[in-house]
């Protein structure tokens, strides 16, 4: 009777969000009549976000996954990647030939390990495609820091794993590449072309250049053009279409504060390019860097889960004793590690930042014939007069001091790249042009 009673003064609920209303509950968002998708479950505390099924056992970028959508996820943002350099496909029966950049590290590890996987893929010659065929190239630095002999065989054996040919250059044989014949000399801010001394060899030449100058800015600038140049000199005389590095956000971002500090700050823009075209003497190389949207955790997880051997070459500065001077780059690397360990995301926050800059430089028309793009670095105007940008003409001063007070200095040997033999003889054309006319 009561119960009639109750029921009599309650009218029942027409649907079943007035019933969630009666029970106090948020009603649940359906379709609303308007054809849209229902909201999707988020998933529960300790789980993966991705599948919301399994236990969530690593946090990248401020989510929680498992390991298989990991995996997943990785591989699908490398392709997403890729697809966004808006390279040409080729048609069947062309060629789009890839150098992979090897240096045994987690980031150009992981990019091996994707890359192999996405040539494997597109094999069919039927199908247009962006890679046809793949060579893997690793510059070899024991001439300036030795290094365990086992690491060599470390890096063959990673590559052999994937089928794919392996060469390995030497980094004096930038001398060779650049010239056999010439070289450039470099005497306070006088630089010129002369001939090689009879009996020099470039192991010698480069032996030379980084072991007279107590400058450890300087030599790791220098390392860091030197095997840049020699990787497209490499890849434009083999007749690659694509020179792929595997660059992370965090090294990026570390380029970014580096460039910045060294005076080539007007060049960020190109340095952060996804895809970008260099000519050379021999031909043109378009410099990929499909791994600027990875962190480098989530490149050293994917090693880990994979079982990917990586191998920890040494630099510079990491067989020093402490206590002695770093260089730049080593500072700016601590300094950023240092943030990122206590913020994660500053690295990424870094680099995302510096890629909204431009310069009237990088948007007319250097950008697209580099007609003024520094000789020796190739990624910074040069400066007025000189064939050389701000931070390259800093470096090749403190190259030239044989003590750290800069009071003894020498003259310095650098490999005689196109751009500055080009450069040096356009302005002797010029210099004998005005003199006819006086």
């Amino acid at each position: 009777m009561c119960d009639r009673m109750q029921d009599d003064s309650e009218p029942m609920p027409s649907s079943p969000a007035e019933t969630n209303n009666s029970r106090g509950k948020r009603p649940a968002k359906g379709n609303g009549g308007g054809g849209g998708a229902p909201r999707v479950a988020e998933a529960e505390p300790g789980f993966c976000k991705k599948c919301k099924t399994g236990k969530a056992t690593l946090a990248v970028r401020q989510a929680v996954y498992c390991r298989d959508c990991f995996m997943a996820i990785t591989g699908e943002k490398f392709a997403d990647s890729v697809v966004r350099l808006r390279l040409p496909m080729v048609p069947p029966g062309g060629e789009g030939r890839v150098l992979m950049a090897f240096s045994g590290g987690t980031a150009s590890r992981t990019m091996l390990d994707l890359m192999a996987a996405r040539l494997a893929v597109t094999t069919d010659p039927r199908k247009p495609r962006m890679f046809t065929t793949g060579e893997v190239v690793c510059i070899d630095e024991s001439e300036v820091i030795p290094h365990d002999p086992s690491f060599d065989e470390r890096i063959a054996a990673a590559v052999a794993s994937y089928s794919l040919p392996l060469t390995t250059v030497k980094l004096s044989a930038i001398f060779d590449y650049a010239s056999p014949t010439e070289i450039c000399v470099a005497a306070g801010l006088d630089v010129s072309v002369t001939e090689r001394p009879n009996g020099t060899s470039a192991e010698e030449l480069l032996a030379d250049l980084f072991n007279g100058t107590p400058s450890v800015s300087a030599k790791e600038d220098l390392l860091r053009i030197l095997r840049r140049r020699l990787l497209i000199e490499v890849a434009a005389r083999r007749g690659f279409k694509y020179l792929v590095l595997g660059t992370s956000t965090s090294t990026l971002a570390h380029s970014v504060l580096t460039a910045t500090v060294a005076g080539r700050g007007a060049g960020i823009p190109l340095l952060l390019r996804g895809a970008d075209t260099i000519s050379t003497s021999s031909g043109e190389v378009m410099v990929l860097q499909p791994m600027s949207q990875f962190a480098t955790k989530e490149l050293a997880l994917w090693c880990h889960f994979a079982r990917l051997d990586v191998i920890p070459l040494p630099t510079l500065t990491s067989s020093r004793p402490p206590g002695l001077k770093v260089g730049i780059h080593q500072l700016t690397h601590t300094f950023l590690a240092t943030l990122e360990r206590s913020k994660e995301g500053t690295a990424s926050a870094v680099y995302r930042t510096a890629a909204r800059l431009e310069t009237k430089s990088v948007a007319g028309e250097w950008s697209r014939t580099r007609a003024d793009a520094c000789g020796m670095c190739a990624g910074a105007p040069r400066e007025d007069g000189r064939p050389v940008c701000h931070g390259c003409a800093t470096m090749t001063r403190e190259l030239q001091r044989k003590d750290k007070r800069g009071l003894a200095t020498r003259e310095v040997a650098f490999p005689a790249l196109d751009m500055i033999r080009g450069y040096l003889l356009n302005d002797e054309a010029s210099e004998d042009d005005d003199e006819r006319q006086e």
